[in-house]
């Protein structure tokens, strides 16, 4: 969450704040004349500050948002390039047989008596070349247009800058989630597919028959150390909205028919195998940095790995991991002293401010389990 400046708002304030408010969003112009003069006092405008940010929290967290499903999230405590410890285990050095029996790699090896155990390495620390950085934006409103509409306009300034800073950390993982893709091998023809009779060309348009050869390739790779990299639990397509319907249709198949002779157009109907441990991810951001409509992405779900190491990370800074909205007016004082409240306009322009920051970021700590085509072929 991030800080919330007005929380130690008066409590008494507060409750009635938010009664007026209510009022206010059933029609009540009475409660609405209430507030604009509660507004006007210091603990009021505090206590307006802080329901108007807990709602925005709240509504931030409630949204619908997509990164969540092929990244995994990681707190950091500054700007600084993230780096990562990892855990990748190193049993290169182990031997290869226990008295002249072959051993299965990444195993441990037998310790006979008085024997010295053997070592291997375990934690790298390596830079991952991103980091956490700042965004935001602002708005400005006249005070004209708060007394024209005194509650709608700002109640839904917050909700619009909300969706704004969830698309913000979509796209940005959705950039590093392709980018960590891109520079795999893309689909190649895959073994695999030859229990289906034909083979599947690099490339290749999303299909059934790809859709089985990217799973093949992905559950036979392995690391620089001989260990298979393999995704934790599920995984997930990642496709345009235009080939949703198409990625669908390929998971909800049961049966397989083709044509096996030409002469007598003979047909030969199969129960497909089931791909019911892939979800489909309708993503609008992957055209942008695909340049094209037919990319798909396979990966983890989550982004996590069975090697510890996340395919892709979306990074937030600490105290800082939602968006923060701030106002400024500097509306000055009325004759007896009071704080004016933002709505009141600056004392220069009758103007008043709404900012929102977020600090976010994502990368790749470890793109060896995606696969990528572009559908071109």
């Amino acid at each position: 969450m991030a800080r919330n400046f007005y929380a130690n708002s008066h409590p008494a304030a507060k409750r009635e704040v938010a009664k007026l408010l209510g009022g206010v969003n059933e029609g009540d112009r009475i409660a609405a004349v209430m507030l604009t003069e509660r507004l006007g006092t210091t603990d009021g405008m505090f206590a307006f500050a802080d329901l108007t940010n807990a709602q925005f929290q709240k509504e931030y967290a409630e949204a619908p948002t997509i990164w969540q499903e092929f990244a995994t999230r990681q707190v950091v405590n500054d700007f600084r390039t993230v780096n990562w410890i990892s855990f990748g285990e190193d049993l290169s050095n182990f031997k290869k047989a226990d008295k002249g029996t072959e051993r299965y790699p990444g195993t441990l090896p037998k310790v006979a008596e008085g024997e010295t155990y053997q070592a291997f390495n375990l934690t790298v620390e390596k830079s991952l070349g991103f980091k956490p950085e700042k965004h935001g934006a602002q708005l400005g409103l006249t005070w004209e247009a708060f007394v024209n509409d005194p509650y709608n306009t700002v109640q839904r300034l917050p909700k619009v800058l909300q969706g704004i800073a969830s698309k913000t950390v979509d796209a940005k993982a959705t950039g590093a989630l392709f980018k960590a893709a891109d520079t795999q091998p893309h689909l190649a023809a895959a073994p695999a597919s030859a229990l289906l009779g034909n083979a599947v060309n690099a490339d290749a348009a999303l299909s059934y028959d790809s859709l089985i050869a990217a799973v093949s390739q992905l559950r036979n790779k392995k690391d620089a150390n001989g260990n298979a990299v393999t995704a934790e639990g599920n995984l997930v397509l990642t496709v345009s909205p235009a080939l949703k319907p198409i990625a669908d249709a390929i998971l909800a198949q049961q049966f397989i028919v083709r044509r096996t002779g030409t002469a007598t157009n003979f047909t030969e109907t199969t129960a497909a195998p089931t791909l019911g441990n892939i979800k489909v991810i309708e993503n609008p951001y992957l055209s942008f940095f695909s340049g094209n409509l037919t990319t798909w992405i396979l990966s983890p779900a989550g982004g996590g790995t069975a090697l510890g190491d996340p395919a892709v990370v979306a990074v937030f800074l600490a105290g800082e991991e939602t968006p923060e909205i701030r106002v400024s007016g500097l509306a000055g004082y009325s004759l007896n002293g009071s704080a004016l409240p933002f709505t009141s306009g600056s004392f220069d322009t009758d103007t008043f401010d709404i900012r929102v920051r977020h600090v976010t970021g994502a990368g790749s700590v470890n793109p060896l389990p995606i696969i990528l085509s572009d559908g071109t072929a």
